[in-house]
């Protein structure tokens, strides 16, 4: 591990990805909070995070402009846009705004699969493929760390200050990451572009390919069973919240925190159980 983060470029890029994963998860829960208290539905609380599922089922796009552009200036672009797209929620003001929060989460939603495709591809490009393990097992630990503050952080600025604040304090992390890849020394090699008619194909052709691996489709299929459940899923913790415990919604966030701490344990343990179980590194 100190290997690895004795590397500039690797600090680099670590740091810009807890930064907007940090804004990003502490504005997430508080959308669906505020979407609950204009309503009053947990439904439709639940749903804020359902509309940034279906958004992410258009991760393999995503995957694909990562394969055919550089993924630093790509990451520094997305990160830039989705500056720009936090802007409508400074709109919402009643129940009748609601429709502006589902679809920024939908557009949130594509810009994070595009986000994740490109980081992954970077990263593999800084790190030896033999230290990937260990780099994706501390990474995983260091994200998933931060939902035992970021939920909290959330809930608690929107109780004191609304949705305002947060918004602007999620695109400034949006900036602060791409002004952190931008300092990246490391230079890519520009991708060779697909010829014309080519892309389409090479699309077609990966999710073929899924489809005659059985253990790629079914990890596919688990994967988006359990991606789509947890967007239901939201729905149900809102109305546990409010029905069962009698508390306001708000305390969603002091539950997102606590299962942040399995999550921690699941990162730590992740590379230590690849090697034991002798499986090969991505």
């Amino acid at each position: 591990m100190r290997a690895l983060l004795a590397r500039r470029d690797v600090r680099l890029l670590v740091l810009a990805r807890l930064i907007d994963t940090a804004g990003s998860n502490a504005l997430w829960i508080a959308l669906g909070i505020r979407v609950k208290e204009l309503t009053g539905s947990s439904s439709a609380a639940g749903l804020t995070f359902f509309a940034f599922v279906l958004g992410t089922l258009a991760a393999p796009l995503g995957g694909a402009l990562a394969d055919w552009v550089r993924r630093r200036p790509l990451l520094i672009v997305l990160n830039l846009v989705s500056v720009v797209m936090l802007t409508p929620l400074l709109s919402v003001h009643d129940r009748h705004d609601v429709w502006v929060c589902y679809v920024v989460m939908v557009v949130y939603g594509l810009a994070s699969g595009a986000t994740g495709s490109a980081m992954t591809a970077l990263t593999q490009t800084l790190i030896p493929p033999g230290q990937l393990g260990d780099a994706n097992g501390l990474l995983q630990t260091l994200l998933q760390g931060l939902r035992l503050i970021a939920p909290l952080l959330g809930a608690g600025v929107l109780a004191a200050y609304g949705l305002g604040p947060l918004v602007a304090g999620d695109a400034a992390t949006f900036a602060l990451a791409a002004g952190l890849l931008a300092l990246i020394r490391h230079r890519e090699e520009r991708p060779q572009p697909p010829q014309h008619g080519e892309r389409g194909a090479r699309i077609a052709a990966g999710f073929r390919y899924i489809a005659r691996t059985p253990a790629l489709r079914q990890a596919t299929i688990a994967v988006v069973i359990a991606v789509v459940a947890f967007g239901f899923s939201e729905s149900v913790l809102f109305a546990v919240v409010d029905e069962g415990l009698h508390r306001p919604p708000a305390f969603v966030g002091l539950l997102s925190s606590l299962q942040g701490a399995g999550a921690i344990a699941a990162g730590m343990a992740a590379a230590v159980l690849m090697r034991r179980a002798g499986g090969k590194e991505p």
